[in-house]
């Protein structure tokens, strides 16, 4: 889920061009957080139980795609700041991706990983949820508020032209 929605960010914002619209800038705010979170949660918790077909492509998936993510949000648009009150929406994608991997469990036992896994408990899996939750708001916090790294005039391609002295 986290890799469609940062292929969905790259593409939009290629095709919206210099348009600064709030729904795609929210998009690639949380794109950036959702492969962030999802390769530290893999290379913290799951990496070394994984036995990947082509590890490489493990790699870019849970590392280097969220570096690329959240460079691209860091280094480029515009420095409008996203209101406060959209923050939010970064635990729109968790949450439905959750509760369907919760229902999924419940049904036939199934889950993709072990910190999911219904032998652990209602209460250590909502502790384990609400823990990723937590770190994703705030690492979504520090994304909005990190607008001033970005460059102050993005439509600025080319150097002023000189005028002669009189």
């Amino acid at each position: 889920m986290a890799a469609i929605a940062g292929v969905v960010a790259l593409v939009g914002s290629a095709v919206a061009g210099e348009r600064n619209l709030l729904w795609l800038q929210l998009l690639r705010v949380n794109a950036a957080t959702y492969l962030f979170l999802a390769g530290a949660v893999y290379w913290a918790v799951l990496a070394a139980h994984a036995n990947p077909l082509f590890p490489w492509a493990n790699a870019v998936l849970h590392g280097g795609a969220g570096i690329v993510l959240v460079a691209d949000w860091l280094l480029v648009g515009q420095r409008r700041r996203l209101p406060v009150s959209t923050w939010w929406t970064v635990l729109l994608v968790p949450a439905g991706w959750a509760s369907f991997l919760l229902v999924r469990a419940a049904r036939d036992g199934w889950v993709p990983y072990p910190f999911l896994d219904p032998e652990r408990g209602f209460a250590a899996i909502a502790t384990t949820l609400g823990i990723i939750a937590a770190v994703g708001l705030a690492f979504v916090a520090i994304l909005h508020c990190s607008m001033f790294l970005r460059r102050a005039e993005p439509h600025a391609t080319h150097l002023p032209e000189r005028r002669p002295r009189a």
